[in-house]
């Protein structure tokens, strides 16, 4: 069973297994797809395959942006889609974007209601961020307050744990959840989360971009803080380090004890799920505190668990719904990466342009125990104060 899976062992067998599965159909499919494709294309998405299983970036970079133009000439939007995927990894936030809408649009079909970006400076927008992923989920909503600039009224609408969250960050915008979002009648324009990055004069990630963090309920946030800080001394460093995803490759429990031994500070435990069994070996000689506060459950208050987060003077996390929250909320981070070419991370650069507070930090072939040596640098410029 896997390290950080938080579940019984039947739904990790069913999971895996289905995972597996997907993943070979996929590659089975792909190819059968190539076999359609010109010769010249197929060429480029091997070379594509070779850059991406060397991690070399810049060559990547080319093959992707040629065969973007090829997907757009041929109204391919399931390789616009994954092309789009690709070069947001690689830095390119605005042709990201802008293809996978595109791609988007050529499945779904475009709407009237649809805002195409022009101007709508009279009229009522809906902005639908759903949260199926919820750290893509949060990393898009920093776009809200600039497409709301465009619109003479705006609502977003969302899942409810995420309504008093969004709500007192977004102080010119009406948020609500689904429930109780009325008629088309009652909006003039709709853009959904992928619409937002696209189409806001400041794309998240851009070189323009104005970053506007979320805001915890600070009241939350105090009370928080004294509450933790009668544990130990030190700083406040929250940890997250497991994940449900099969795929993910994270550093195991010896080498976050490492860390957490020789790193003076008090610790919070900022992960989701059942994990009492986790703890008793993450502190195992241990001798600074690690706190598990039960009364926040992230999966069903968001709002509480953003004011813990909030709390910290830094985190250090894997990629993950922790991640997107603490570079959101403008928290001092590190974010711990693995070498694959996969999520929303960048894989160029120590930082996470979007996240103006969280730093980056790559296993680039490496066992994790000097990964965390990275990490302790990173946090030692982030905090001056940690010996």
């Amino acid at each position: 069973m896997a390290r950080f899976y938080h579940g019984s062992l039947s739904h990790y067998v069913v999971d895996g297994t289905s995972y597996h599965v997907k993943r070979y159909l996929k590659k089975i499919e792909r190819r059968l797809e190539r076999r359609e494709l010109p010769a010249e294309i197929a060429q480029r998405l091997q070379a594509y395959d070779r850059f991406v299983a060397r991690r070399d970036w810049d060559n990547l970079r080319q093959q992707a942006v040629v065969l973007a133009r090829y997907a757009e000439e041929q109204n391919d939007a399931r390789l616009m889609r994954t092309l789009a995927k690709a070069l947001w990894r690689l830095g390119e936030y605005r042709r990201a974007t802008a293809l996978h809408l595109a791609g988007r649009q050529l499945s779904r079909g475009v709407d009237p209601m649809d805002w195409d970006g022009g101007n709508i400076s009279d009229k009522h927008l809906l902005i639908s961020l759903p949260g199926r992923d919820l750290g893509s989920t949060i990393l898009l909503s920093l776009a809200v307050p600039h497409a709301a600039r465009q619109a003479a009224r705006t609502t977003v609408v969302t899942l409810p744990r995420l309504v008093p969250l969004f709500d007192r960050s977004f102080d010119t915008v009406e948020v609500v959840a689904p429930d109780a979002v009325g008629g088309d009648g009652a909006y003039d324009k709709r853009a959904s989360s992928r619409h937002l990055a696209a189409l806001t004069p400041q794309a998240p990630g851009a070189k323009d971009f104005a970053f506007m963090p979320l805001v915890p309920d600070r009241g939350l946030v105090h009370a928080f803080r004294e509450t933790y800080r009668r544990s130990g001394s030190g700083p406040l460093i929250g940890i997250s380090w497991g994940s449900k995803n099969h795929h993910k490759v994270v550093p195991g429990f010896a080498d976050w004890r490492d860390f957490l031994r020789t790193t003076p500070a008090t610790f919070v435990s900022l992960q989701y799920g059942d994990i009492v069994p986790a703890l008793r070996r993450l502190r195992r000689g241990v001798p600074y505190p690690l706190i598990y506060d039960e009364t926040v459950d992230q999966l069903k208050d968001m709002d509480l668990f953003a004011a813990q987060v909030a709390a910290m003077d830094a985190v250090i996390t894997i990629p993950n719904t922790c991640a997107h929250l603490t570079g959101a909320l403008a928290v001092p981070g590190v974010l711990i990466k693995n070498d694959g070419f996969g999520g929303t991370w960048p894989v160029i650069g120590d930082r996470v342009p979007w996240y103006p507070k969280l730093a980056l930090v790559r296993r680039e072939g490496r066992a994790w125990r000097e990964v965390f040596g990275d990490v302790r640098q990173k946090l030692r410029s982030l905090l001056p104060e940690l010996t």
